[in-house]
């Protein structure tokens, strides 16, 4: 099977690790955020709540302290029965009086969406200040909902052009780091016997494809001097055998200078040999 380009491949092994840090770290983002936003609203919940059980023994016959609840926020002082002692922000009890008898200290509960409202989360704060009454501070999720898909609206729509991005970096940034081996292997395959002392453009520095332009002019040299000797090996070769190759010559002509009896051409040509 027909392999892909090295720069090919290298940019495809860039934009698989990218993506996978981009996908981690958009998770760990998305995952952060919500946590902190969830973080936000329970400490919010939790301060209204203590601060309407600190009112509790102060406020005015039949009335109560509420705080600012904010938007989307209720508030609730309910009976262990689940009966309505004080509510804002809210139609009717948040908890019925089983739910009630399950919270066993200060906790938050989620309240499921229901027809014309979101999903809720509230903190529960029973027995407030020794009265036998229940806080109940809660807030709509809504605007956490609404956060966390504007970040991944952004996320889905940034994250694959940072991708595209790093994938056209990672192309360049092959391309320029094989430039010089390009060079060598046209400049290979350019040399010829008629150039013998044709040598590789080594680029500066000690990176590998400097040692390795080193090291392919460093076998062009021996390939060179092997050549050399050889030559030389024929040269000598053939200067021994000319003398005796011309001496043997000479004879053969004399032999056939004129016409011999063919004992007496026999005997002159075996005395050549």
């Amino acid at each position: 099977m027909m392999r892909l380009p090295l720069r090919v491949r290298v940019t495809l092994a860039s934009a698989a690790s990218i993506g996978v840090i981009l996908g981690a770290l958009s998770f760990f983002l998305y995952a952060r955020l919500q946590a902190e936003l969830v973080r936000a609203a329970d400490a919010g919940m939790r301060t209204r709540a203590n601060a309407i059980a600190s009112s509790m023994g102060r406020a005015e016959p039949g009335g109560f302290d509420t705080p600012d609840i904010g938007p989307g926020g209720f508030a609730q002082i309910l009976t262990p029965g689940g009966r309505l002692e004080m509510s804002r922000g809210f139609q009717g009890p948040a908890l019925s009086a089983a739910a009630l008898r399950a919270v066993r200290g200060p906790q938050f509960v989620n309240l499921p969406a229901a027809r014309g409202r979101p999903a809720l989360r509230a903190f529960v704060l029973p027995d407030a200040e020794g009265y036998r009454l229940s806080v109940v501070a809660g807030s709509s999720l809504a605007e956490v909902s609404q956060t966390l898909d504007r970040l991944q609206l952004l996320l889905e729509t940034a994250g694959p052009a940072a991708l595209a991005l790093a994938c056209l970096a990672a192309w360049l940034l092959a391309g320029a780091a094989l430039r010089p081996v390009e060079r060598m292997r046209r400049e290979a395959a350019a040399i010829s016997v008629l150039e013998p002392a044709r040598r590789l453009p080594v680029p500066a520095g000690g990176d590998e494809v400097a040692r390795l332009g080193r090291t392919l002019n460093s076998l062009l040299d021996r390939l060179q001097g092997a050549r050399e000797r050889e030559q030389r090996l024929l040269d000598d070769a053939s200067h021994e055998l000319r003398t005796p190759l011309s001496i043997l010559k000479a004879e053969l002509d004399l032999t056939l200078s004129r016409a011999r009896e063919p004992d007496e051409l026999e005997a002159a040509l075996r005395s050549a040999f």
